[in-house]
Protein backbone atom coordinates (compact mmCIF):
# COMPACT_ATOMS: atom_id res chain seq x y z
CA UNK A 1 0.00 0.00 0.00
CA UNK A 2 1.25 3.84 -0.62
CA UNK A 3 2.48 5.01 2.36
CA UNK A 4 1.53 8.45 1.45
CA UNK A 5 -2.24 7.26 1.19
CA UNK A 6 -2.11 6.12 4.48
CA UNK A 7 -2.28 8.20 7.88
CA UNK A 8 0.97 8.25 10.39
CA UNK A 9 -1.57 7.82 13.73
CA UNK A 10 0.92 5.62 15.88
CA UNK A 11 4.23 6.11 17.19
CA UNK A 12 6.35 3.65 18.63
CA UNK A 13 9.79 3.97 20.43
CA UNK A 14 11.88 1.24 19.79
CA UNK A 15 15.16 0.02 21.68
CA UNK A 16 17.34 -2.55 20.28
CA UNK A 17 20.88 -3.82 20.10
CA UNK A 18 22.52 -4.08 16.64
CA UNK A 19 21.37 -4.46 13.27
CA UNK A 20 20.16 -0.58 12.62
CA UNK A 21 20.21 -0.70 9.11
CA UNK A 22 18.47 -3.64 8.50
CA UNK A 23 15.66 -2.85 11.11
CA UNK A 24 15.58 0.98 9.02
CA UNK A 25 14.91 -1.22 6.11
CA UNK A 26 12.44 -3.07 7.45
CA UNK A 27 10.39 -0.55 8.46
CA UNK A 28 10.74 1.73 5.11
CA UNK A 29 7.44 1.50 3.66
CA UNK A 30 5.50 1.50 6.65
CA UNK A 31 6.05 4.64 8.10
CA UNK A 32 8.66 7.30 8.99
CA UNK A 33 11.93 6.96 11.29
CA UNK A 34 11.66 10.18 13.37
CA UNK A 35 14.90 9.93 15.07
CA UNK A 36 17.58 7.37 15.70
CA UNK A 37 20.29 7.59 18.19
CA UNK A 38 23.00 5.35 20.14
CA UNK A 39 21.88 4.44 23.98
CA UNK A 40 24.23 5.08 25.53
CA UNK A 41 26.58 3.56 22.58
CA UNK A 42 26.55 1.14 19.94
CA UNK A 43 25.62 -1.22 19.12
CA UNK A 44 22.27 -0.01 21.18
CA UNK A 45 19.85 2.11 19.80
CA UNK A 46 16.72 3.86 20.28
CA UNK A 47 14.13 4.78 17.41
CA UNK A 48 10.84 6.69 17.32
CA UNK A 49 8.67 5.23 14.19
CA UNK A 50 5.78 6.89 13.01
CA UNK A 51 2.87 4.51 11.34
CA UNK A 52 -0.21 3.43 10.73
CA UNK A 53 0.58 -0.24 12.18
CA UNK A 54 -0.67 -1.64 15.22
CA UNK A 55 1.01 -2.74 18.11
CA UNK A 56 0.50 -6.07 16.83
CA UNK A 57 0.82 -5.80 13.14
CA UNK A 58 4.44 -3.95 14.13
CA UNK A 59 5.35 -6.89 16.36
CA UNK A 60 4.22 -9.26 13.49
CA UNK A 61 6.48 -7.23 10.86
CA UNK A 62 9.62 -7.50 13.00
CA UNK A 63 9.12 -10.71 14.33
CA UNK A 64 12.65 -12.11 13.15
CA UNK A 65 14.62 -9.04 14.05
CA UNK A 66 12.81 -8.63 17.52
CA UNK A 67 14.25 -12.05 18.67
CA UNK A 68 18.01 -11.27 16.55
CA UNK A 69 18.52 -7.38 17.73
CA UNK A 70 16.48 -8.15 21.26
CA UNK A 71 14.11 -4.92 20.26
CA UNK A 72 11.79 -3.70 22.88
CA UNK A 73 8.46 -1.94 21.49
CA UNK A 74 7.00 0.79 23.44
CA UNK A 75 4.41 2.65 21.98
CA UNK A 76 4.01 6.24 22.46
CA UNK A 77 0.99 8.03 23.95
CA UNK A 78 0.86 10.51 21.48
CA UNK A 79 -2.51 11.61 18.98
CA UNK A 80 -2.18 12.31 15.25
CA UNK A 81 -4.54 14.01 13.80
CA UNK A 82 -3.55 14.21 10.30
CA UNK A 83 -0.14 13.16 8.30
CA UNK A 84 3.20 13.44 10.08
Amino acid sequence: MDLAAQELNRSYVLHGSGGITTVQARLTEYGRCQFTFWDPSPPNWRVRFVTYLTPDDLSQLLDRELKRYRIRLYPEVVVYTGNA
